[in-house]
């Protein structure tokens, strides 16, 4: 009896330590979303010696990148095509579009030659093209009676400074919580949208602590530009949500700028028309 009392015994103990190891185990977040709480909210920025830092404003979008220069990047941009040739100044850089039956080759300013692109007119492509050496991919479109070029910017990473991500994930365009197309869609009459139509949603991801999972989102209007206005997506109630903690938080900008900040250290600022994400670099980089 006393061989099986110890058994017994021993069984409750190992037990007992499995159940305390999976208590302590860290949970996964919740996907809920919460409104943000007020001891988030913060004044001023944070005093961080470094902050790799995403600014958005309306229609681009400025970082520092991992190369150490920084980065201007619009959604999408548009090029009158003439006389063959289209000019788009992408970043820092023009980039020549040389127009030769359904096909064009891009070129840099420097007369660099990139590559030559089959389009179909008033289709956009199936396949994203990369500019400069700092990758930075876009979709490209020309209209139906080839006078317009658009290029609209693809589904892809952008490694930002002190180690930091972020990722443009693609654009839902009806408002069912799920990204439909690859690239930014614009909202403009060339994508069949009428003047006051409710645009797409398009989503940015965040990482802030270098796993490559986001821990912030922002969400940006198409027909706007800028952040969507609350109320105006059944999908989406938050301009912004961030991780703080094990839970997911949201909130929108007030009548003046509104900062949160999260458990990791980074602030995320809204204002009308202007998104900042500021992550802090770790201690130890």
């Amino acid at each position: 009896m006393s061989s099986n009392n110890g058994k017994i015994v021993v069984g409750l103990i190992v037990v007992i330590a499995i159940a305390l190891v999976l208590m302590n185990l860290p949970s996964e977040p919740s996907s809920e979303v919460f409104p943000a709480e007020d001891s988030t909210t913060v004044k001023e920025e944070p005093e961080w010696e470094r902050l790799s830092s995403v600014v958005f404003y309306p229609g681009d979008f400025y970082f520092g990148g991992d190369d150490d220069y920084p980065h201007m990047l619009d959604f999408f941009y548009f090029s009158k095509i003439e006389e063959g040739w289209a000019a788009v100044p992408v970043d820092t850089n023009d980039f020549w579009f040389e127009f030769n039956g359904d096909q064009f080759t891009i070129y840099t300013d420097w007369d660099e030659r990139i590559g030559t692109y089959k389009f179909t007119p008033g289709k956009i492509s199936e396949e994203a093209i990369t500019i400069d050496e700092y990758e930075k991919s876009y979709y490209y479109y020309v209209s139906p009676d080839r006078e317009n070029l658009y290029l609209l910017l693809a589904e892809q990473q952008f490694p930002a400074q002190f180690g930091k991500n972020f990722w443009f994930k693609g654009t839902d365009t009806d408002d069912d919580g799920e990204i439909d197309v690859p690239y930014y869609l614009p909202a403009i009459a060339e994508f069949g949208y009428d003047f006051g139509d409710k645009g797409g949603t398009a989503i940015f991801w965040f990482d802030e602590d270098g796993d490559f999972e986001g821990e912030i989102k922002v969400f940006i209007d198409t027909a706007s530009n800028y952040s969507i206005e609350s109320g105006s997506r059944d999908s989406y109630k938050w301009q912004a949500e961030f991780l703080h903690g094990n839970k997911w938080f949201g909130f929108n900008h007030g009548s003046t700028m509104v900062q949160k900040q999260n458990s990791y250290g980074t602030a995320v600022w809204l204002e009308y028309g202007v998104t900042k994400v500021k992550m802090p670099a770790p201690f130890d980089d």
